[in-house]
């Protein structure tokens, strides 16, 4: 019997609706190009655009007045507007009266700020200035900074609108109040519309956004150019502020980027984002363009670099603007990962966030001004990605990549220690050897240089605020202290309370995608921008100790943050026991449980909390299982609410074995919108050897062999594991140390490895007495398998083309186990591909055990192919009609994409006669060519068989794949010239054979 490793679990996804998803993407892309990035937030409030509107004959639209009525902020500017048109004597209030009365109102705001007679936080939105609104970000409220620099834009556009009062009508003697002009009130009716308001009362943000956001020849142009100003400020970094500290090991790369610069070369500088910082490049690059001497130097060239608050739109405009400069070069520096994160846009249906990249800013840096350089900083995934695309290779087609490496320690310590001013302004008074301690126990901790170490820094200082010099005993007194801040909770409650899981990033094994996706999560939370949000989160494989809780235990104990756990099944009655001894119903119980939540988050540094609830699906689907889950959810839901509101970050994570359990009603709060799939090494064999590497080291298991063999050793068993989940391959390894100690050994050995897998696969070794010629006859089988696949694997080698590789012998048993006598085990030879020969010899190796029971018994079939023609059958139909690689049939698919017959297709007797064509051409050729090499092998089958048939039924009668090969190369080496060149022309015919079946003919 051939036999394949175990097929992996097909998990189920949900799907969606691609196209609509793309369509909606595409459809908000085109409003967010019609707007600037002065109003690209209003997207999300579906604002489209209204130039259409601008057909309409002002004489057409009726008095405002007439049919239309202001709330009160309405009335407020409208009465600022007309205010200022009587001073200044103008017939009408139009678009230029409303800007100059946002922009005295902001002023006045500003100044009311800075004299601390109003703050951000008691601000009703529609009462607020013009510009304290979703329209621009309120960062230019909050730093003091950026609002001097914004009064300044204010005071210069008041200016500009002052300049051209020229153009206003005057009013005439004895004439009224002036009225809002018809084409102001034909862009507010605008705005309306596009907002579906047109029903209810005017609003103050109606009035503005009429007025800054007209198509009107004169005013457009004093907006754009006032937006431009305003999103230099808020999105371009002050070139005198202090960069941080220099690193010696990026100046070079820094070198490298200005040579391809003045080459008219574009640059992507790229980073390992969980071990880079991008901005610690910045003051290399700084230093490297004052050096310049090419045709981007500081004599004609200016050096833009943007902050994290740009944004795409700003980007295209900012390069449209640079470009007809033609005196002056000039290099734009941003972050491409922060442009997308403030150029997302939100879908209304899903709740989902996406970044849709325009074609016009594609174009834009793959033919950029000749004026104008891009250096453009972003993470070597996304750039690998780029490369994979036609639009987004077009893009760095003609750019270069350079490569940021990550810092070391010594790299950081030296860098503070040589910038003693920045180095006082985090620390003051710590020694250099008490730093270098502080920055060498920072590598343990996940994160990025030199901000780790910074951070870990600051917290040492804030520890000891008097001290006048830190020195090493007050870092180890500090570091020995930091272990006893944290203790688990104990009492008789159904909550479980954790200060500090104890658990890491580190302790995450052979799950490499979830430990990325887990280390994001912390990153948010340690920032303390993770907000009150919800993640289900589920195993890859569905089995029970995937690895949830585990997940959930690490983030917050990576983020050092409390972990709280509950499970819904107490939950299943009207009275709910979760604290022990205080029973109350569902609502209450889940309130009582978010304050305790909360306390905790609100004594922690990062304000935040883990919540880990097991079993979520019963709350999830509450109205399906009982009302009192249902009451507990929607209680739930509300104490989300009320946390996010009070700006807690509390994470919310809901484990559920399978994702297609979550209800309706939970993704239609939007509040568990993200996932975290919890990967499984039953996938993948670079994880399943980490697991077994893990497990070997933590159980403290030895293994023989020096560590070379012991790699490869485990590497080779993690390939035939395929299928083990985490837990599988924990008890693969117990398993394994517990048969060494059974036969005796002091180290695990190889046919351990191996007798582990086969006892949890198919069970021991049967005892069952067998006749000699029984043992014979299984020997021979076995060993026709083997040689046919081996000699098929050797032949394809020698055409020197990987992607034909078949697989190879990984091992043979000769021992009954389970429902078969005996068994060739194969394994991939490092071909993934699907390729007619990959497929043809295994075929060919089905056959192998018929076509020595048929040379050595003359035996034509027997009971004991069953399974080997079943494979044969199964894989020749997949061949034909899955794959494309039938004669008559050519390439066409008649399988559904699970595999299963596609009875869509009317699939005619004509069909099914060239199918059956197919299949006979290709399992009659693998037959002849099984039967032609057992033939010309018979003789190392007979001395194989001499070898091991005595030893079946032992209960060790197991031949690795490297000893049958070792085995079979010695007998070929021992044969005659005569012998050899037989083999050799056996070679020729069966490559002859393949050509045949490929064709259509039988050989």
């Amino acid at each position: 019997m051939k036999i394949d490793a175990i097929s992996p679990y097909k998990g189920t996804l949900r799907t969606y609706n691609t196209n609509l998803i793309k369509e909606k993407q595409q459809n908000n892309y085109e409003q967010q190009n019609e707007l600037t990035s002065f109003d690209s937030n209003l997207l999300n409030n579906y604002f489209v655009s209204f130039t259409a509107k601008k057909q309409v004959s002002q004489k057409q639209q009726p008095q405002y007045d007439d049919y239309q009525q202001f709330d009160n902020n309405g009335v407020r500017v409208e009465n600022s507007a007309v205010a200022i048109a009587k001073s200044k004597g103008h017939a009408e209030a139009n678009h230029l009266h409303v800007m100059h009365s946002a922009f005295d109102e902001t002023l006045q705001f500003i100044k009311d700020l800075k004299d601390e007679k109003t703050d951000l936080f008691s601000m009703d939105a529609y009462s607020a200035p013009a510009f304290f609104s979703d329209i621009f970000s309120k960062k230019l409220f909050e730093e003091p900074e950026l609002r001097d620099k914004f009064a300044e834009v204010l005071k210069e556009e008041n200016k500009i609108v002052e300049k051209l009062y020229d153009t206003v009508p005057k009013s005439k003697k004895g004439n009224k109040t002036p009225d809002l002009s018809d084409g102001l009130w034909n862009d507010i009716e605008a705005v309306r519309e596009s907002l579906f308001r047109e029903e209810s009362l005017v609003n103050s943000f109606d009035v503005y956004n009429g007025a800054f956001l007209s198509d009107d020849g004169m005013i457009k142009p004093v907006n754009n150019a006032f937006r431009q100003k305003v999103n230099d400020v808020l999105m371009l970094a002050d070139p005198k502020a202090d960069k941080g500290f220099h690193f010696s090991s990026y100046d070079s790369k820094a070198e490298s980027v200005m040579k391809n610069l003045n080459l008219n070369t574009n640059v992507f500088v790229t980073y390992d984002r969980e071990k880079v910082n991008p901005n610690s490049f910045v003051p290399s690059l700084i230093n490297a363009f004052e050096k310049s001497e090419g045709k981007f130097n500081p004599k004609n060239t200016v050096l833009i670099e943007c902050n994290d608050q740009v944004n795409m739109a700003h980007i295209i405009d900012k390069a449209h603007k640079l470009s007809k400069d033609k005196d002056k070069n000039y290099i734009l520096l941003y972050s491409q990962l922060n442009m997308a994160k403030n150029s997302q846009t939100k879908d209304s249906d899903t709740g989902m966030s996406y970044f849709y990249m325009s074609q016009d800013y594609i174009d834009l840096i793959a033919k950029p001004p000749k004026n104008v350089k891009f250096v453009v900083v972003e993470t070597k995934d996304n750039y690998l990605k780029y490369l994979q695309g036609k639009q987004m290779s077009d893009m760095i087609t003609n750019s270069a990549e350079i490569s940021l490496p990550v810092l070391n320690s010594q790299e950081v310590y030296s860098a503070m220690k040589h910038q003693p001013k920045l180095l006082k302004e985090i620390a003051p008074g710590i020694t250099t050897k008490a730093l270098e301690k502080v920055v060498n126990v920072s590598t343990q901790l996940v994160g990025t240089y030199p901000d780790k170490a910074v951070n870990l820094l600051k917290q040492v200082a804030m520890q000891y605020p008097d001290k006048k010099e830190i020195t090493t005993t007050d870092v180890d007194k500090y570091f020995k202290d930091a272990e006893y801040l944290f203790k688990s909770s104990n009492n008789d409650s159904s909550v479980e309370m954790v200060f500090d899981t104890g658990k890491r990033l580190k302790d995450i094994i052979g799950k490499s995608n979830t430990k990325k996706e887990a280390e994001y999560i912390v990153k948010q939370i340690k920032n303390k921008k993770i907000g009150t949000k919800g993640f289900i989160i589920y195993s890859q494989d569905g089995m029970v100790g995937g690895g949830r809780r585990h997940t959930a235990e690490v983030i917050a104990g990576e983020a050092k943050v409390p972990f709280v756990s509950i499970n819904t099944m107490d939950f299943a009655t009207k009275d709910v026991d979760l604290f022990g001894g205080s029973s109350m119903t569902p609502e209450a119980s889940i309130k009582k449980l978010f304050s305790l939540v909360t306390t905790q988050a609100e004594a922690n540094p990062s304000k935040s909390a883990v919540l880990f609830i097991e079993n979520f699906e019963y709350f999830s689907v509450g109205e399906m299982i009982s009302e009192y889950h249902q009451k507990a959810m929607a209680q739930l839901i509300r104490e989300m609410d009320n946390a996010e509101k009070k700006g807690m970050n509390i994470v919310v994570m809901g484990s559920v074995s399978n994702p297609q359990y979550i209800g309706e009603a939970t993704m239609k709060s939007f509040k568990f919108n993200d996932n975290i799939e919890v990967s499984s090494p039953a996938f993948d064999p670079d994880e399943r050897y980490e697991v077994l590497k893990h497990a070997f080291k933590e159980n403290k298991i030895k293994m023989a062999g020096s560590k070379d063999e012991q790699e490869k050793l485990l590497k080779d068993m993690a390939k035939t594991l395929r299928g083990f989940s985490f837990i599988d391959l924990k008890g693969f390894t117990k398993k394994a140390e517990s048969i060494a100690q059974e036969r005796g050994h002091s180290k695990v050995e190889k046919a351990d490895l191996t007798e582990s897998y086969l006892r949890i696969t198919t069970g021991r070794p049967s005892n069952g007495k067998l006749n000699p010629h029984e043992k014979e006859l299984t020997t021979k089988h076995e060993c026709g398998h083997a040689v046919t696949l081996q000699i098929m694997n050797d032949l394809m080698k020698k055409t020197g083309k990987p992607w034909l590789l078949p697989d190879t012998v990984n091992f043979i048993t000769l021992d009954p186990r389970g429902y078969y006598g005996g068994a060739m085990y194969h394994k991939a030879d490092d071909n993934h591909e699907g390729s007619f020969e990959k497929y043809f010899s295994n075929i060919i190796c089905c056959y192998g055990g018929h076509s020595a029971e048929n040379k050595f018994y003359g035996m034509d079939g027997s009971y004991g192919i069953t399974g080997d023609l079943h494979q044969v059958t199964s894989m020749a139909e997949t061949m034909i009609t899955s794959m494309g690689q039938g004669y008559y049939t050519g390439k066409i698919s008649l399988v559904d994409i699970y595999g299963e017959e596609d009875f869509s297709r009317n699939i005619t007797d004509k069909m099914k006669d060239k199918i059956d064509a197919d299949v006979r051409v290709i399992t009659r050729n693998a037959l002849t060519v099984s039967d032609m090499i057992v033939d010309n092998y018979a003789d190392f089958i007979n001395e194989f068989a001499d070898r091991y048939a005595d030893k079946v039924g032992t209960g060790d009668c197991l031949i690795d794949g490297d000893q049958f090969r070792k085995e079979l190369a010695e007998w070929k080496e021992r044969q005659p010239i005569e012998k050899q060149a037989e083999l050799d022309v056996l070679d020729d015919m069966i490559l002859d054979a393949i050509k045949c079946t490929k064709n259509g003919k039988l050989y």
